[in-house]
């Protein structure tokens, strides 16, 4: 994941903005590189497949203004 990739001891991240458990300013990590932040996949499991695509879109689109480049750390794909 991404938070061990960098170290981190927070892990709470993107499963807690889908549950409405967290904001994203909250949750947003330093990388410990200059200019470069992560946002965790997250503790839990959160459902990502139940939420509208929009939803999503809308979150993507929110970090748009604050960065060139969004990497989401997430569960692999072909699990």
């Amino acid at each position: 994941s991404m938070a061990d990739f960098f170290q981190s001891k927070e892990k709470e991240g993107l499963a807690e903005i889908i549950t409405g458990e967290r904001r994203f300013d909250e949750v947003i990590r330093e990388s410990g590189t200059a200019g470069v932040h992560f946002l965790p996949a997250g503790r839990g499991p959160a459902n990502i497949e139940a939420l509208p695509s929009e939803h999503i879109l809308s979150l993507i689109n929110s970090f748009k203004p604050q960065y060139d480049v969004v990497l989401i750390d997430t569960p692999a794909c072909m699990a």
